[in-house]
């Protein structure tokens, strides 16, 4: 494995001279080549090197890993050059999906403490799975990270998340109690990159990919919705697949949580700053009488921007990923063609545009209902009268037309505002409103109420 020195001091920055040279200080890059890093002095010359070749390293996903079965072309890529491969297992499923997730947990930034997982998560599945059809779920349950510690002796508390995938027969537990690290503190209090996230991401991939022909790794406030013709997911993605397609991006941008279907929050579960406002208004919360799939529908653009790409997610063909990063599909198969002898018939090598962004009204739209602290509703309330391009509760356009015009201009802001000055500013997507919504109250209904 290729190490890097730590981070030992508040502002000490990680790469020092011996990896980018010397200059006046450690931020000034070296100018005049040849300087800093020597890789024949770090790791040695051909035959002497102290790192393994890339193909055995095992270190793409910078994560130690256990040997694996290998299958299909993995498999060709892990046995010596002309050793026929007979270790191909039959693929169970065609579309499988791995979340991440705890019980309750900090955000990134400031640290909200959030606890609504476990009625998200047994909606998410519900969805997904009986709905939007998928095969199978791999829940990796990082609650006991963030649970108090239990005394030598004491029984071990089940965790909400736990509790829930007991309901889905199509759902694959896993403890997931490792911690998130953060190599920057104190200088970043922030621990900002997931580690344990990404960890879990790895494991699923490398566990679980064997077994299934289509792969996504996704959180339980984002939806993944059919549109178009499309019944479910599976279907779609074989229609993807037939193209050429390996990695199918779904583009993501927060959607808003509609402000009529918002309620004041109990005052038994107000915290000191709902509970003590001196303002009027009222700290607001998804209902529970509605779905979340509903209440957040309602998206700023009508169609995703180019730029969401930036927070996208993929379903992706794990013989042909060889290792995924969050949003991104890092190593291909095509990214080390040249290095292994490839047949030319292999069903996955193939030419031409092998990754590209879903059709958000054709094949599938991902719909990110991210949580909204009760306690942040009070300042959006003026916020979405006073500025509206900083507002976060959604107002859909009537009719879901926008109306043209300039917010300055009094009669044109009187226009494209409610009655009590509150900009429109999203649409809301009329196939989930009347196709999946419903679809995902009767799979709620069916379930076994929770004792």
């Amino acid at each position: 494995p290729i190490r890097t020195p730590t981070r030992e001091k508040q502002k000490e920055f990680y790469l020092d001279e011996r990896l980018v040279g010397t200059g006046k200080n450690r931020w000034d890059w070296c100018r005049d080549p040849p300087c800093g890093f020597d890789a024949k002095k770090e790791w040695g010359t051909e035959g002497k090197m102290k790192i393994p070749p890339i193909e055995k390293s095992g270190r793409w996903s910078n994560l130690p890993v256990c040997p694996l079965t290998p299958t299909g072309r993995a498999a060709a890529m892990t046995t010596e050059k002309g050793t026929p491969t007979t270790l191909e297992p039959p693929t169970k499923h065609r579309l499988v999906g791995c979340a991440w997730t705890s019980a309750t947990y900090k955000t990134r930034g400031n640290g909200r403490i959030l606890g609504d997982t476990a009625r998200r998560l047994r909606e998410w599945l519900a969805f997904h799975l009986r709905v939007a059809g998928m095969d199978h779920f791999y829940v990796y349950d990082n609650s006991a990270a963030n649970a108090r510690v239990v005394p030598p002796g004491a029984p071990v508390p089940v965790s909400e998340v736990q509790r829930v995938c007991a309901e889905f027969s199509e759902v694959t537990y896993i403890a997931w109690p490792h911690k998130i690290c953060n190599n920057n503190y104190p200088a970043d209090k922030d621990p900002g990159d997931r580690s344990s996230q990404y960890a879990a991401e790895t494991s699923c991939r490398l566990r679980y990919g064997p077994g299934t022909e289509w792969m996504t790794f996704f959180d339980p406030d984002e939806y993944m919705v059919p549109m178009g013709k499309h019944t479910d997911l599976r279907d779609m993605m074989d229609e993807v697949g037939k193209g050429g397609t390996r990695i199918l991006s779904l583009q993501s941008v927060q959607n808003l949580p509609r402000f009529n279907m918002m309620v004041p929050v109990p005052e038994e579960e107000q915290d000191n700053i709902c509970k003590y406002s001196t303002d009027k208004t009222q700290c607001l919360a998804p209902p529970t009488d509605r779905t979340f799939l509903q209440t957040f529908n309602c998206n700023r653009h009508e169609t995703m921007p180019s730029w969401a790409s930036r927070a996208k997610k993929q379903i992706y063909q794990p013989a042909y990923v060889l290792s995924h990063f969050v949003h991104y599909s890092t190593v291909t198969l095509n990214t080390v063609r040249k290095n292994f002898e490839m047949d030319n018939d292999d069903p996955l090598d193939v030419q031409g545009v092998t990754e590209r962004v879903s059709d958000d009204h054709r094949e599938a739209v991902l719909v990110h209902a991210k949580s909204v602290l009760p306690r942040e509703t009070l300042d959006q309330q003026h916020l979405c009268v006073t500025k509206w391009s900083a507002c976060t509760l959604g107002f859909p356009h009537p009719h879901n037309v926008a109306i043209e015009g300039d917010r300055m201009d009094p009669v044109d802001r009187k226009r494209m505002s409610d009655a009590k000055g509150r900009g429109y500013n999203c649409y809301v997507n009329p196939a989930i409103e009347k196709v999946w919504i419903p679809k995902l109250e009767k799979a709620l209904a069916e379930m076994v109420p929770r004792s």
